[in-house]
């Protein structure tokens, strides 16, 4: 009697925990492998690039490649578009050139460099260098920083503990500026 007892409480105990673990699986988030790569991925954006403004996965690589993915016809693409020695950093997607249409992409290196990646309707990649920091670039962020001028900004915080804004007038003359602390109490409010 206490065998069939024990039967019965062991079998109803494996039922419970069996109806739990359905109850879970049905409440599983689905995965998909977007892209692979041999490279520790440091950190990703998302947004609309370029004139066409597609809606792209941004990646930047410890080992230096900047890889964009976009979803094409029900299947998602991928080209790398530049490799910088030393390794990316950091990322970021916005429209803060306005001598280019449409928003770009902008990497930070862990040699403290940012660069602005642009691709021409013909498709080849245009790479500038907009500002080199004086320690690795932690991260980066693009929008509108000073409400006080026209457009976006791009807001550079290095290792180094620095916040600098980069931007650009409309009238083609690169300016940059460092944030004192005080200068940025208003984004915390």
């Amino acid at each position: 009697m206490t065998r069939f007892f024990c039967f019965c409480f062991s079998a109803l105990c494996l039922l419970t925990l069996l109806s739990c673990q359905s109850e879970v699986n049905q409440r599983n988030w689905h995965s998909l492998t977007l892209f692979t790569m041999d490279s520790k991925i440091q950190t990703v954006a998302f947004g609309p690039l370029w004139e066409d403004e597609i809606p792209c996965l941004a990646l930047a690589a410890a080992d230096g490649r900047c890889v964009v993915l976009w979803e094409q016809e029900r299947a998602w693409r991928h080209r790398e578009l530049h490799r910088v020695p030393g390794g990316l950093s950091a990322v970021a997607i916005g429209d803060a050139d306005p001598g280019t249409p449409g928003p770009d992409l902008f990497v930070g290196t862990g040699g403290g460099q940012v660069l602005r990646i642009f691709v021409t309707r013909e498709g080849d990649v245009l790479v500038r260098l907009i500002h080199e920091a004086e320690s690795p670039v932690a991260d980066l962020a693009v929008f509108d920083l000073d409400p006080h001028s026209p457009g976006r900004e791009i807001l550079l915080l290095t290792e180094g503990g620095h916040a600098t804004v980069l931007a650009q007038p409309s009238g083609g003359e690169d300016m940059e500026y460092g944030l004192q602390l005080g200068d940025i109490a208003y984004l915390r409010q």
